[in-house]
């Protein structure tokens, strides 16, 4: 029989005076917070949580809670109110507690200092952020919305809050995955309700873990984000004649050189520059492998230059295929009798498109080199 570890519990000493005074902002200018503990990556169902909420003198901060939460006033003065017209001036000591959908108004004259308590963990508001320090000396991690790209103080409550908001966020789970949570409140305006969670089996799957390699695993600190794809842009290429290299000793070997071609997409738009080059590897079966380097030419003064590669396969059922070699028969074909699909990366050393270089793209496209391309974020 093997030994347990002990749990161990966790400790960040004179966190009121070191942690506070480093809170990143997240309202206003003058309205700060910050987790200081959660154990999302042990309860990712029902995990607690507990920071610290700083409001300096100037404009007040009104916020709806879309979660339950509670406050102790650790230094300083409020003036808290809500819709219901109830009025308080709090200070040290004082215990509140907030339920979802109250509207709660703070107010400081000479600054203040809260902890802030909740069950707020949520697996799906993880999975849509990285987390980051954004100095190596801060105290508090920073959240990257995956969707939109805006960064924000790592708090779940309010990560929540902004996918409520985020057009990107929601658009995405609306095509990909209608059952999310997240988009059914917003859609809705209240929480889809889900059954408990059973206890993992022994042959625990990928999905029941966080991680299964201790306190040293990655995944079990940051829950693993699930990609999702943009449509990014639309390329179409004329190619000269094919020239058939002749059998190797993995399949037929064919060579399609550039014309010319279009594309335009959300960042920009241009033409392909001629003298790009097709390297096609005819299978037995007569799927085809396809591995292509081109060159793209944006329409800016002066305009940028843009190396592109694509590898993937052309697949189907033989017969779609042969009708595919086929010059008469080919632009007949139903596209989706058969699949083109590429796998797309880009270089430049532009400074107006550095982006590019560590972007993922995946591409679907018809014979006629007729393809859409999906960013993968």
């Amino acid at each position: 029989m093997g030994s347990t570890e002990p749990a161990k519990f966790s400790h960040y000493g004179d966190a009121q005076t070191k942690f506070v005074k480093d809170l990143p902002l997240i309202a206003n200018d003058n309205a700060y917070l910050a987790d200081v503990f959660s154990s999302e990556h042990l309860s990712p169902s029902t995990p607690i949580s507990a920071g610290f909420y700083r409001l300096d003198p100037g404009q007040p901060l009104v916020y709806t809670y879309t979660y339950d939460e509670m406050k102790i006033i650790v230094d300083g003065d409020f003036e808290i109110s809500d819709e219901s017209g109830q009025t308080v001036k709090a200070g040290k000591g004082d215990v509140f507690f907030f339920p979802k959908g109250s509207v709660i108004t703070f107010k400081t004259v000479n600054g203040d200092v809260s902890m802030t308590m909740g069950r707020i963990g949520d697996g799906d508001v993880h999975a849509a952020y990285v987390e980051f320090r954004a100095k190596e000396s801060d105290k508090c991690l920073s959240a990257q919305c995956l969707y939109c790209q805006s960064v924000r103080a790592k708090n779940t409550s309010r990560q929540r809050q902004h996918l409520l908001e985020c057009p990107n966020y929601l658009s995405a789970m609306k095509e990909h995955n209608p059952e999310n949570p997240i988009l059914h409140e917003s859609i809705n305006g209240t929480p889809m309700n889900t059954p408990s969670q059973p206890k993992p089996s022994k042959k625990r799957d990928h999905d029941a873990m966080m991680g299964f390699q201790g306190e040293a695993s990655a995944s079990r600190s940051f829950p693993i984000p699930k990609p999702v794809l943009e449509r990014d842009f639309q390329m179409s290429v004329q190619l000269n004649p094919r020239i058939g290299v002749g059998p190797g000793i993995w399949g037929q070997r064919n060579w399609i050189s550039y014309i010319s071609g279009h594309w335009n997409g959300r960042w920009g738009k241009g033409t392909v520059v001629p003298g790009g080059q097709d390297s096609q590897l005819v299978a037995p079966d007569l799927s085809t492998h396809l591995d292509s380097k081109y060159l793209l030419q944006t329409h800016d003064h002066p305009p940028a230059y843009i190396a592109v590669k694509n590898d993937g396969w052309r697949v189907g059922p033989r017969d779609v295929l042969e009708k595919l070699e086929s010059p008469a028969e080919a632009d007949e074909v139903d596209p989706k009798s058969y699949s083109f699909r590429v796998y797309i990366s880009m270089e430049t050393g532009d400074p107006r498109y550095l982006h590019l270089n560590t972007g993922m793209w995946v591409g679907s496209g018809i014979r006629r080199v007729i393809y859409d391309a999906y960013r993968i974020i």
